[in-house]
């Protein structure tokens, strides 16, 4: 941006993610005095970003907003593979699990909906800090595609996330799959007991505002 712009500028993102997650949706926000056009910007960013990174628009925000501060949800995918034997042309997109049903991922997740406190789901809270989040949605489904073969996926929304917890309920739920851990709801689980899932499979893919 600074390298089209000529001046360097504070960015904000609506999600921050771990090395090795992905983005469908990233939200960026950046305050600017330039009269550049839009669609010129838009072009200039096409040309210059590494072919991992596409820019799917440039728009003009109100005055206030910020990619992060102003959202009033996040959506993340997770993407595991259940085959028999794995795909190494997906090692990078999915966690490769091995057989595993559903409906047994979901008697985990169906208890996430509403508000709670997944301080156990969270990495290395800080002192004070809340923990409290309001979960909208969270479920885990088959692709209806012939494409994406054995594949699983888990969609979570809610009005925000700790550090890992996408990561951290997803390890929980194929714990609890696999008859390794007890259904609980996330105010019962033992704060060491949820490891984090691979970062590969997880994906931020929308945000509302």
């Amino acid at each position: 941006m600074g390298q089209v712009l000529g001046a360097a500028f504070e960015t904000a993102v609506a999600g921050r993610t771990d090395a090795g997650v992905h983005a469908l949706s990233q939200v960026v926000s950046v305050h600017t005095e330039s009269d550049r056009a839009c669609e010129k910007l838009h072009k200039s960013l096409i040309k210059m970003l590494p072919p991992d990174i596409a820019v799917a628009s440039v728009k003009d925000a109100h005055v206030g907003f910020h990619a992060r501060h102003s959202a009033i949800s996040r959506r993340y995918r997770y993407r595991i593979g259940a085959s028999e034997i794995p795909d190494p042309t997906m090692r990078h997109n999915t966690w490769w699990t091995g057989p595993i049903k559903t409906e047994d991922l979901n008697r985990a997740a169906e208890l996430l909906v509403g508000t709670h406190d997944f301080r156990a789901f969270c990495k290395s809270p800080a002192p004070g800090e809340s923990t409290v989040r309001d979960v909208i949605e969270a479920q885990w489904f088959a692709p209806d595609s012939p494409l994406v073969g054995d594949e699983i996926c888990f969609e979570i929304e809610a009005n925000a996330f700790c550090h890992q917890m996408v990561r951290r309920i997803v390890g929980r739920c194929v714990a609890v799959a696999r008859g390794k851990c007890d259904v609980l709801a996330p105010e019962e689980v033992d704060v060491l007991g949820c490891a984090p899932a691979p970062p590969q499979g997880l994906y931020l893919v929308a945000v509302k505002y």
